[in-house]
């Protein structure tokens, strides 16, 4: 099942951010404060959508915000996807990703960027391409970064 995240799933998503660092190739390193503390505001800013995939046990998540920029349409940004291994090749992403897009219609973006992928690999870049793309999304260019 597919819900808002809720302030009792905190631990669990920090669990899963911490994994989810792990599985990058970003020279990044985890801090559990700064993920409580940033996960406590996306669960409770209305400008987030937190969604988890609910199967007892977190499944999987995907996080999001919803602004206006410079424009006078509204946007969505999906900005972190994650599925937790035992789970993956089971629809999880699929799911979680439709129920993105429906959020993010329902409270009004007209555009969605996804910037997921970045980071996670070839093999993950490759698989998250292919799902984006199944559901409609067009490559923008690519997104680049620099270590300071």
């Amino acid at each position: 099942m597919i819900r808002k995240a809720l302030p009792e799933d905190l631990e669990e998503l920090c669990s899963m951010l911490q994994r989810f660092v792990s599985e990058t190739d970003l020279p990044l390193t985890f801090d559990l404060e700064i993920a409580r503390e940033t996960t406590w505001h996306h669960i409770h800013s209305e400008d987030s959508i937190l969604l988890v995939y609910d199967e007892g046990v977190l499944a999987g998540a995907v996080l999001g915000v919803i602004g206006r920029d410079f424009y006078m349409e509204k946007l969505a940004y999906l900005l972190q996807f994650y599925v937790e291994r035992e789970f993956r090749g089971l629809g999880v992403s699929r799911d979680l990703l439709e129920a993105f897009n429906n959020e993010a219609s329902k409270r009004g973006a007209k555009l969605i960027f996804a910037s997921a992928t970045a980071g996670m690999g070839e093999r993950g870049e490759k698989m998250g391409t292919r799902l984006f793309e199944r559901y409609g999304y067009k490559a923008l260019g690519r997104i680049f970064f620099k270590g300071l």
